[in-house]
């Protein structure tokens, strides 16, 4: 089964580098990954999946609450898929 990479979406989500390092983001980044690293160890562990979905949706919700002006642009906002037909057709 293919990995989860929730972390790495959500570490590039910040448009200013500088806020990735607040304690308060650093919390919640370490707790993402933990959770991560749990279900990517054990897939097949339902508790894992819903603990997983759980903190991801916790995070996620955290970090758009504190950092709703541009700052945080969450992952499940955008289509990666429709980013990169984007970027092939603006290169036509």
């Amino acid at each position: 089964m293919p990995k989860i990479h929730s972390w790495e979406l959500m570490d590039r989500a910040f448009s200013f580098e500088r806020i990735r390092r607040y304690d308060f983001v650093e919390d919640n980044m370490n707790m993402l990954e933990h959770f991560q690293d749990n279900l990517n160890q054990n897939r097949q562990n339902s508790v894992n999946a819903l603990n997983y979905a759980r903190v991801c949706n916790t995070v996620q919700n955290n970090f758009s609450a504190k950092f709703h002006n541009g700052e945080f642009d969450a992952p499940r906002n955008t289509d990666p898929r429709q980013v990169a037909l984007d970027e092939y057709n603006e290169g036509k």
